[in-house]
């Protein structure tokens, strides 16, 4: 014998599961841009590599994400922050031997980071 409870807990769990299956195919198309993985771009667009000699950290707490680009190249590095499917800052610039972080709500999705955006 179903009781009502059972049967509402089998129609959520399935609907949890669908979901799930829907964000980890997301996931995986978005990917962010983090050291050892590609950047998220556009089919038509051109994505450009991170640097080797650069490191790129995203962190996200309970109110704010922030991302931190530490520049080791003998270079200025450009990139550009994005989140929600979109740029979030203009093309920012990483001196040599220098950090630099950006933060924003954490109720935006990251997506990563376009690099060499001048």
């Amino acid at each position: 014998m179903t009781s009502r409870f059972h049967t509402w807990s089998i129609a959520a769990l399935s609907a949890v599961a669908a979901i799930s299956v829907d964000s980890a195919a997301l996931a995986q198309r978005t990917a962010p841009d983090l050291p050892g993985e590609e950047a998220a771009a556009a089919p038509e667009a051109r994505a450009i590599p991170r640097p080797r000699c650069v490191e790129a950290r995203h962190t996200s707490g309970h109110i704010t994400q922030t991302v931190r680009i530490k520049n080791r190249c003998g270079h200025r590095v450009s990139y550009q922050v994005l989140a929600g499917g979109r740029p979030i800052t203009p093309c920012l610039h990483v001196a040599p031997g220098k950090t630099k972080k950006h933060k924003w709500p954490d109720w935006q999705r990251y997506d990563g980071i376009r690099w060499g955006c001048d």
